[in-house]
Formats: C-alpha cells, sequence, structure tokens
C-alpha cells in the first residue's frame, strides 16, 4: 500500500482568547519545500508582548529553524520569497 502524502497546503490556525480578547495567532501544519520533501512548521504570535516563536522541522526530525523574538526584528524572519 502507498504512502499517502498530505497536500501541502494542510495547515491548521487559530487564536488563543483570554478574557475574551486575542493573546495569541496560533498556525501550523506540513510545507512541501521545492525539493519535494515535507517540514512541520509551528508558529505562535503572542499579540500582547509582540513577540513570536517559529519551529521548522523535517520529516527525519531535525530541526531547521527553531527562533523566539520581536515581531519587529526582521533577521528572524529568514529569506523573502523571490518574485513577489
Amino acid at each position: 500500500m502507498a504512502e499517502s502524502i498530505p497536500p501541502a497546503t494542510d495547515f491548521v490556525k487559530g487564536v488563543a482568547r483570554e478574557a475574551g480578547r486575542k493573546v495569541a495567532r496560533l498556525s501550523g501544519g506540513l510545507s512541501k519545500s521545492q525539493d519535494g520533501s515535507f517540514a512541520t512548521i509551528q508558529q505562535t504570535v503572542y499579540l500582547k508582548e509582540k513577540r513570536y516563536k517559529k519551529k521548522v522541522t523535517l520529516a527525519d526530525g531535525t530541526v531547521v529553524k527553531d527562533v523566539e523574538g520581536p515581531l519587529e526584528d526582521q533577521s528572524l524572519h529568514g529569506p523573502q520569497k523571490r518574485g513577489t
């Protein structure tokens, strides 16, 4: 039986609320890279503190990105996509 590969757009998004107010945005799922491999991406944006955490893990368990910092620090976001 062939292994089923989930679509590259298989992401889950949500919000965390405290006393009815949004305090964080959460997202995560699979992303397909140009070489055809998949990675799991987990990201949390803390709205009140204006900070975020992002972790990218390859299918073999290798963590290729694990950052936390202020939203204003663009150096943590990584390279921008070309042609956009």
